[in-house]
């Protein structure tokens, strides 16, 4: 019996390897697609291989510049502010970005980010989701068995250091499970869409009827509020909230 669950871990293992070594194969072939200057034929790789469920900040930015090179700046800027969402500080990626909504008329402006949030972003990036869980486990672990130590008078340390240890420790697992949690909360935000039609209303209520605020540039990027139906309440980049029909509306 042992010998037909070995058999199956290893069975799943190579298909896994094999998986992996066909997606980087296909990878590879549209970034030579790209680096030739078949840019159509590159986007078509490069979508398959997100349609079969790899999602990763790469595939993201090299779909964007496909995108950028066949003048569809709407979808590219879709695809860098997918990539940014899973790489919230690649300066590569952001300054594509900004490059590629300079060319599309009457995009708005956008609020600069709170500059604390922006260097504890930073912070976050240095590791994983998965890496600042393992850490946080383990500086609990750590602490966890520091106090049962210390508690049993096992510890030659002053009182002091362990004034300074336990929250020193206790401080570090909060800040790691915080980091872990603020990369999750970034890369699961739903409420982050672009715009993929040009001059759409916005209105003050959910309404046809509802007075025109403004209009809404394609490739706009917008954050929803509020839904009802087929309208959604959403706040643009200068900070204008309002009212608009979500048919055209693609999420981030």
């Amino acid at each position: 019996m042992k010998i037909f669950q070995y058999l199956l871990i290893i069975s799943i293992t190579i298909s896994n390897l094999s998986t992996a070594l066909c997606t980087n194969t296909e990878f590879d072939k549209a970034v030579q697609l790209y680096d030739s200057g078949a840019y159509d034929e590159a986007l078509k790789v490069f979508a398959a291989l997100s349609d079969s469920g790899m999602e990763s900040a790469s595939l993201y930015q090299n779909m964007a510049a496909c995108h950028y090179r066949l003048n569809e700046y709407p979808e590219a800027i879709l695809y860098y502010e997918k990539a940014l969402k899973l790489d919230p500080v690649n300066k590569s990626i952001e300054k594509d970005l900004e490059i590629t909504r300079k060319k599309i008329a009457g995009l708005k402006t956008s609020v600069p980010p709170f500059i604390l949030w922006t260097y504890w972003l930073y912070f976050c990036s240095l590791s994983t989701e998965t890496g600042w869980i393992v850490i946080s486990i383990a500086l609990g672990f750590l602490t966890v068995i520091y106090i049962y130590l210390w508690l049993g008078n096992k510890l030659t340390f002053s009182l002091l250091s362990h004034k300074i240890l336990i929250p020193a420790g206790i401080s570090a697992f909060l800040v790691c499970t915080l980091a872990s949690f603020t990369l999750s909360s970034v890369r699961k935000d739903d409420t982050r869409f672009v715009a993929m039609q040009e001059n759409m209303v916005l209105h003050q209520g959910p309404d046809i009827q509802s007075p025109e605020i403004d209009h809404i540039s394609k490739g706009e990027r917008i954050k929803k509020l509020d839904e009802i139906g087929r309208w959604m309440e959403v706040v643009l980049p200068d900070g204008t909230s309002g009212w608009v029909q979500s048919d055209n509306l693609i999420k981030i």
